[in-house]
Parts: C-alpha cells; structure tokens; sequence
C-alpha cells in the first residue's frame, strides 16, 4: 500500500501547481550534477495557437523538457490514483511524423504516473538513465522493463 501524494490534483489549481512543482523538482534533481543542467528546456506549448489561452491541465503533460543537442524529450504525466498500488508505466516513443518535422529524429521518455514517493522512486531512476547522453532508446526500453518490474 503506498500513499499518494497531490491526490485531488486536477481538481485543484493550488494542489496541481504543488504537483508541477514536485516534478520540476524531481527532474532539476537528476540533472543537477551533470553538466547539462542547461541544456534541458521546457518544450511544450503553455497556451492555445492564440498565444492567450492558457491550455487547460488535462492537456499538457505536468512536466516536460527536451534536450535539442541529445534528441531526446522527456513527458510525465500525472494521473489520479485507482489503486493503494504504485501506479507508474513508461514507454519510449519517436516523434517527427516520418523523420519530418522539428521533432523529426526526437525520442521522447514518455511517463504516466499517480505520484507517490515509491512511483516518484522509479521516475528518478528513469529519468536520470534516460538523461545520460549516450542511453539509447533500445537500452532504455529494456531499463524501463527492468525498472518498472523491480518496483
């Protein structure tokens, strides 16, 4: 049984911006010895094509970054809890629609996750592999089934 941390989170504007805070948080974390704390940088758009509009929360990920000079993006997204179980699943996808694009050639670490100490565990070691620059998207795969089997 695990305790859930920021539940209510899509209900609540205040405990929402807590949860990006975590994320944040846990991300600026793995990062912060590396010498690319800088290059990583926030990539998906905050408002609608108006420029105005802020998107609603159920459409952006809680957090996000990308790397331009590694190809790499991560997403996590933050979803209420179903069970008193840690709940966390990750995938490796590419985007660019046929290599065209900007994002043509981009690897994104992709997160679902109901926040929890134990699931934020297993984001940080997931994020921090998938940070390292010469961690490909087949030998995180196969870090992503061993991490998430593990936990």
């Amino acid at each position: 049984m695990v305790e859930h941390l920021f539940e209510g989170f899509s209900s609540s504007a205040e405990t929402y911006r807590k949860a990006e805070e975590f994320w944040e948080s846990l991300f600026q974390e793995c990062i912060y010895s590396s010498t690319q704390s800088n290059e990583w940088q926030r990539w998906w758009p905050t408002t609608y094509g108006d420029g105005l509009t802020s998107l609603e929360k159920g459409d952006k990920p809680i957090f996000d970054a990308k790397s331009d000079r590694q190809k790499k993006a991560i997403t996590i997204s933050q979803i209420e809890p179903e069970s008193d179980e840690v709940e966390i699943s990750a995938w490796i996808r590419e985007l660019g629609y046929q290599n065209v694009g900007q994002y043509a050639g981009v690897s994104e670490l992709v997160i679902n996750v109901a926040a929890s100490n134990e699931a934020a565990q297993v984001a940080r070691k997931l994020i921090t592999k998938w940070t390292i620059e010469n961690t490909d998207p087949e030998e995180m795969n196969q870090f992503i089934k061993q991490s998430i089997a593990d936990r």
